[in-house]
């Protein structure tokens, strides 16, 4: 301040001065404490998204194994019908080998007698 202004008008502008230092400071601290809680918040919140998919993945493969062990009595069912019928198929296929065995012998039977004719 000019040398003209009056000691005590210089002192009520240097508390002034002190005050709106204080305020600054005051209000650094807050914005810094606002900060720090902000990026806290922020990786709890993270965290906390990451452990609920977790959970919920955790979930999903529970109840899916549940599922497939109540299908396994279907799935052991399935395989004792899938043996049976390639049972059947072969042994349709191995009758069918032979009724065709049959027939080529006969049939070569039949030409041998009739060559010898």
């Amino acid at each position: 301040l000019p040398r003209w202004v009056a000691d005590s008008e210089r002192q009520v502008h240097k508390e002034d001065l002190e005050d709106a230092k204080h305020t600054l400071d005051a209000a650094r601290a807050r914005l810094v404490l606002a900060l720090c809680n902000a990026d806290g918040k922020r990786r709890y919140v993270i965290i906390e998204v990451i452990r609920n998919m977790m959970e919920s993945m955790r979930v999903f493969f529970e109840r899916a194994n549940a599922e497939m062990q109540a299908l396994k009595p279907l799935l052991e069912h399935l395989e004792e019908y899938e043996t049976q019928a390639r049972e059947q198929a072969e042994l349709k296929m191995a009758a069918q080998a032979e009724g065709l065995n049959d027939f080529h012998r006969k049939m070569a039977d039949a030409e041998a007698a009739v060559a010898e004719r």
